[in-house]
């Protein structure tokens, strides 16, 4: 590859960063490869997810699944605390992004503090929808309740 597609890929790999986030604190983490199975795989947490009990997690992991194929693909939610699934329905499979972020803003109202959002995006999640969801996150009433977010790519195995 020449210099110069480089010097584009990263210049144009630049300019999406910039258009795409709009704040300082939101940076890029590539973890190893997870699905709502891993999350379902992890301990199950009731009491203070499903109760209106405060809760102190330091971290929120949203999870972004295709489900279906070709054009009749569709983007599913799934929210776990602390690396902790939550057992409530609400929290699982999520159809549609208004009510995966009423979820979201449910769970950083009972937290006690500021806590680090995770966004795990399968490759096929369309673009928007990642920024739709940086830019929800960036008003209020989220924005007093993220400190950072991270963002990565996840394959079905």
């Amino acid at each position: 590859m020449s210099w110069k597609v480089r010097h584009y890929m990263a210049l144009a790999f630049f300019i999406l960063c910039i258009l795409s986030t709009n704040c300082a604190h939101v940076q890029a983490r590539v973890d190893r490869p997870s699905t709502s199975e891993d999350i379902g795989a992890l301990p199950q947490f009731d009491g203070a997810m499903n109760g209106d009990q405060p809760t102190a997690f330091k971290e929120v992991c949203i999870l972004m699944e295709m489900v279906g194929k070709g054009k009749d693909s569709d983007v599913r939610f799934t929210l776990s605390m602390d690396q902790i699934a939550s057992r409530n329905p609400a929290d699982q499979s999520i159809p549609t992004f208004d009510n995966a972020l009423e979820r979201l803003k449910v769970l950083l109202e009972k937290n006690r503090e500021p806590v680090q959002v995770t966004i795990k995006a399968h490759s096929n999640v369309r673009a928007i929808v990642l920024l739709q969801m940086l830019k929800a996150m960036e008003e209020l009433p989220f924005r007093n309740k993220i400190t950072t977010i991270y963002r990565g790519v996840i394959e079905k195995p």
